[in-house]
């Protein structure tokens, strides 16, 4: 039963995230957003001027940060996996 339960919550948080992301991506791409670090409150500040983010629920803005924390990660692998392609060319 308990399995079942996580199990449910995990589903509904991608369907929540699923519907979000594009929003992330338009806000962060179409207004040029930076980010000056990783932390939960510079991300919740920066994005805090745009209705949209404003608009959403404390668990979406967790969400959506945990997600930008993943694509960060992401990043960081294929930039180590892309020097070390061009040091073994060398």
């Amino acid at each position: 039963m308990p399995r079942e339960i996580f199990e449910d919550l995990m589903e509904e948080e991608r369907e929540v995230l699923k519907k979000l992301k594009p929003m992330l991506k338009s806000l962060v791409k179409g207004n040029g957003v930076r980010f000056s670090d990783s932390e939960f409150t510079t991300f919740d500040s920066t994005l805090s001027t745009y209705e949209e983010y404003v608009l959403l629920s404390d668990m979406e803005k967790i969400l959506l940060h945990e997600y930008y924390l993943e694509k960060l990660r992401q990043k960081e692998v294929e930039t180590k996996r892309e020097k070390q392609r061009l040091i073994d060319e060398v």
